[in-house]
């Protein structure tokens, strides 16, 4: 790979990187310049949705807060492949959520295709896809200390 090559390879990781960190961490509006304002996300079986635009996007993940106390997600495995200002990326997710109101949660694990374009601020989705591989329902513990302090007792 030359120079050029690895700039976009770090910079397309970065884009994918940032959607998980800003999921994890709740913070909805690190989402907007990911996407193209165009853009799409969504996902198959179990939860069968698509929403187009990128301020779209933003509100439904926004609306997630009063859903789950907490979304982490970790990402695995990704491979990239650029041609010219496009490029298509697929990664491994494993994600572990718990609900507000403590009575559940979500264990899962699955991929991501995401389709990506190069613009003058960057890489950004064009569409960004999620195919479930292993989905459980479980109730993961507590955020926080406390579940720190239990686990140690």
């Amino acid at each position: 790979m030359n120079a050029t090559q690895v700039a976009d390879h770090i910079a397309i990781r970065e884009c994918i990187d940032r959607f998980s960190l800003a999921m994890s961490m709740g913070d909805a509006d690190a989402i907007l310049p990911l996407f193209m304002q165009d853009g799409s996300w969504g996902a198959g079986e179990p939860f069968n949705f698509e929403i187009a635009g990128a301020a779209r996007i933003v509100g439904a993940i926004a609306g997630n807060k009063a859903v789950f106390e907490y979304v982490v997600q970790m990402i695995h495995s990704v491979s990239i492949d650029v041609d010219g200002d496009a490029a298509s990326a697929r990664c491994l997710l494993e994600e572990v959520t718990r609900k507000a109101d403590g009575q559940g949660g979500l264990h899962m694990y699955g991929f991501y295709k995401d389709d990506l374009v190069r613009t003058d601020e960057g890489w950004r989705f064009a569409k960004r896809h999620f195919t479930a591989i292993s989905f459980e329902r479980c109730t993961p513990g507590p955020r926080g200390v406390v579940a720190v302090e239990s686990a140690e007792q």
